[in-house]
């Protein structure tokens, strides 16, 4: 029977140096491990930087769509030692649609000396159809003052205004004068049809007088004009 062979000095020798070798390797291996983890560390993309607070705060305070009534505050009364007296001048308020941060769109205004518009605006100025209230006596009860055309915050195109004497007039405006075709009714029942020039009769008219008077012809400067009938 044959004994088991031993292995020679030599042998042995290079299993040692090929085991050495590849512990060597091994460490190095680990070694090279670590460091790639540190530089992935230290290279790590940085965060996307913040938006400024103040920044945020403003994108919130832009107008836009319907928001809630809005409320700006009066003016201080200021004393006869230019000191505030603690009393403000009465405020506004807005309650309707924004964009870009101006009124746009329908909404309701009241302003400081108690009108109210209630219509559609226009980069921030009444522009379109609306109606114009204003107070009245020490209730300050609001009377209808003007239904009709709005342009760049201006009296335009077909509207009516009541007058507060009773009188009233219907017909077409111009950047906020009565212009072009019309009818006056006056308070003690005049009644004038006809043309107007900047706010004054001017033009083709008759005026129809509450005593059964007529006169149809032509005005000027708010002044019969030649032969009438």
């Amino acid at each position: 029977m044959l004994a088991p062979a031993t292995p020679s000095r030599s042998g042995l020798a290079a299993s040692r140096s090929l085991s050495t070798g590849l512990s060597k390797g091994s460490s190095v291996d680990q070694g090279h491990a670590l460091d790639m983890t540190r530089y992935a560390s230290k290279t790590k993309k940085p965060e996307a930087k913040k938006e400024p607070l103040w920044r945020t705060h403003d994108a919130k305070a832009q107008k836009t769509g319907q928001r809630g009534t809005i409320y700006w505050v009066g003016k201080s009364i200021i004393g006869e030692d230019g000191q505030p007296t603690g009393v403000h001048l009465r405020g506004a308020s807005y309650n309707g649609e924004w964009q870009d941060n101006k009124k746009e769109g329908y909404g309701v205004q009241v302003y400081p000396n108690g009108e109210k518009y209630e219509g559609q605006w226009g980069s921030g100025l009444r522009h379109g159809e609306g109606t114009l209230w204003v107070p009245v006596g020490k209730a300050q009860k609001l009377r209808k003052l003007y239904v009709g055309g709005w342009v760049n915050d201006k009296r335009h195109g077909k509207g009516t205004c009541y007058l507060k004497n009773g009188e009233s007039f219907h017909g077409y405006w111009d950047n906020g004068d009565m212009h072009g075709e019309g009818t006056l009714r006056y308070e003690n029942g005049d009644l004038y049809v006809g043309e107007w020039h900047v706010g004054q009769r001017s033009g083709q008219g008759t005026l129809n007088k509450a005593n059964g008077d007529c006169y149809e012809g032509y005005w000027l400067n708010d002044k019969r004009e030649g032969n009438g009938s």
